[in-house]
């Protein structure tokens, strides 16, 4: 007999008492910090004028640091889309205007990103051309 006012569940469709404690052990775990491939930083390590052979300790804290940067610019820049409401061309969530409205205080990251940016768009052209010239049969230098 159900009370009044009170949703009950048929018992056949409760969670067993193992499946509940389950849910909450799950519930209770910290999240999962995400991991840049260590051999990456290490060749990033590398090109900015570190050693060839960093330290695994000294990959490892770099990886935790630059993914620890990464989330919280990203969630900084979901909030900010948000609070804009914003109406979104696309359901990717966080594009690039909102993660640069994050980092343009910061001369440096800024300018850098928009060198990337730049220098990608370069390659990328330049790609776009070297496919052009292979596919009409030319043969590279």
């Amino acid at each position: 007999m159900s009370t009044p006012g009170k949703a009950t569940v048929p018992k056949a469709q409760r969670p067993s008492a193992g499946k509940v404690s389950r849910i909450i052990q799950t519930a209770k775990r910290k999240p999962v910090k995400p991991r840049l491939p260590e051999t990456e930083v290490a060749a990033m390590m590398k090109g900015f004028g570190d050693d060839g052979a960093p330290m695994r300790e000294t990959v490892t804290l770099l990886s935790d640091m630059l993914a620890d940067f990464i989330v919280r610019v990203t969630k900084i820049a979901a909030h900010k889309a948000e609070m804009l409401k914003r109406p979104s061309k696309s359901k990717r969530g966080v594009e690039l205007q909102d993660v640069m409205a994050v980092i343009r205080h910061d001369k440096k990251k800024y300018m850098r990103c928009v060198d990337f940016l730049r220098n990608s768009h370069q390659i990328d052209k330049l790609n776009e051309l070297d496919k052009s010239i292979n596919t009409k049969g030319a043969t590279k230098p």
